[in-house]
């Protein structure tokens, strides 16, 4: 998720956990360990953008992290309030829960983080939240907000985090229940319409739940599309990209394309422009595909070299604009 929902869902933990034995100091305890697996983005100082990718959301976002950073932080803490009787396990589980929420959150988009680092490297990703949700931050952005502003009693301090944790809960609980039914729609559409395939993904488009695009491997390429779980049609308007990751062996760079079909879970395609060879990570979808009009890939590499890592996925931003919401609205509306 984005840093300002990660610091609010923070603050919220860290009112829970210490908000009535060290006040609104635990607002910033609660943020800044809930934000501290972000700081994996130091990586790409040093490490070149294929090595950098995989580094976000590695072993800064697993549970061995977790609990020795947890472990380091209760020493500082209660020397910072050496006057609350506050345990060492108690202080402990706080960090914990604080980090432990960033990395769950985390593996809800499709980026893939490396819970199990650094003894296993699978990622794992769930796929029900996009990485900017509006509707998920909006609850504890307020909350945090008043958390910080007003002066409360500490039973109504407790309603406002109650409020933010539980909120963004039943959200969550919403968005597998969608993916589910998207899922269990593209299985039976794709046998109805006869398509064989070896596995597909869904995941959210930008800044919602209900609207999901979908990855469909089959031999020598994929079947791109996209279903809203409003969507009455019984059939998926698909578009078929091919793979040709034989152009892989024409690459210059063999080990920066193989740390990217790491980082792709294998979800990938190659293109040849003149001089220049293309990898794209076909989890983070196409350009505004909802539309129908095929634009290109969200996530591309160039494997000839000139690559800024700003620009990997530039597509993103071409779904800000105004045209691009308006249509992501009524395709959010079922065909």
């Amino acid at each position: 998720m984005d840093s300002l929902t990660h610091i609010a869902l923070g603050a919220c933990i860290g009112e829970a956990f210490a908000g009535k034995k060290i006040g609104r100091p635990a607002l910033a305890w609660g943020g800044l360990a809930h934000s501290l697996p972000d700081i994996d983005f130091l990586s790409g100082l040093w490490l070149d953008a294929p090595a950098a990718l995989l580094a976000h959301r590695g072993i800064t976002h697993s549970w061995f992290f977790v609990l020795v950073v947890s472990a380091l932080l209760v020493f500082p803490f209660r020397l910072s309030h050496p006057k609350r009787q506050m345990k060492s396990g108690f202080v402990f589980l706080f960090f914990s829960s604080a980090m432990g929420l960033h990395i769950l959150l985390d593996s809800l988009n499709n980026y893939g983080t490396g819970w199990w680092e650094p003894f296993n490297h699978t990622r794992v990703s769930f796929n029900t939240l996009f990485v900017v949700d509006p509707l998920f931050s909006i609850v504890p952005g307020i909350c945090f907000l008043i958390l910080v502003i007003r002066r409360a009693t500490a039973g109504r301090r407790a309603v406002v985090w109650k409020t933010g944790l539980t909120v963004p809960a039943i959200y969550i609980m919403i968005s597998f229940f969608f993916r589910e039914i998207i899922q269990s729609d593209v299985s039976r559409i794709l046998a109805r319409q006869g398509i064989s395939y070896e596995r597909f993904m869904t995941a959210p488009v930008p800044f919602q739940t209900v609207l999901h695009y979908t990855v469909i491997q089959c031999e020598g390429g994929y079947y791109i599309g996209y279903r809203s779980i409003f969507d009455k049609q019984e059939n998926l308007q698909l578009c078929y990209i091919l793979q040709r990751k034989g152009l892989l062996e024409l690459t210059n760079e063999p080990s920066d394309a193989e740390l990217l079909r790491l980082f792709s879970q294998g979800y990938f395609s190659v293109d040849s422009i003149g001089d220049d060879l293309y990898f794209h990570d076909l989890r983070f979808g196409e350009i505004q595909g909802w539309t129908g009009t095929y634009k290109g890939p969200i996530f591309s590499y160039n494997l000839s070299g000139g690559n800024d890592p700003l620009v990997l996925q530039r597509g993103r931003s071409a779904d800000l604009n105004l045209a691009g919401l308006r249509s992501l609205w009524k395709r959010m509306k079922g065909l």
